[in-house]
């Protein structure tokens, strides 16, 4: 049987590695628990790839997406959006940090 997360969140981020640890950090601190989460990349030229597999290894709900070709928002989202299983959406910008609850 194949549990669908409740929620799937959709980060997107090109070339903000300097932050994006602190926003992957925040999602992953939630007090609620069923989601998935998709790290898009809109063809990062710094180390956002080897950040997000740090968290990959620790947490299976982390799936990094990294578009070939610079494409912009609209299209990371839709890559995101093309893989979500949740009932619901929740975007996050790589440079926000939430709050647990």
């Amino acid at each position: 049987m194949t549990h669908n997360p409740y929620i799937s969140i959709i980060m997107l981020t090109f070339n903000r590695a300097y932050i994006l640890e602190k926003s992957i950090k925040s999602v992953l601190a939630q007090s609620f628990r069923d989601f998935e989460f998709f790290i898009v990349d809109d063809n990062s030229t710094d180390n956002t790839a080897a950040i997000v597999s740090m968290h990959q290894k620790t947490d299976y709900r982390v799936k990094y997406i990294k578009l070939m070709a610079k494409k912009g928002a609209p299209a990371a989202r839709n890559a995101g959006l093309n893989l979500a299983n949740g009932k619901f959406i929740a975007f996050q910008d790589s440079d926000i940090e939430w709050f647990p609850d």
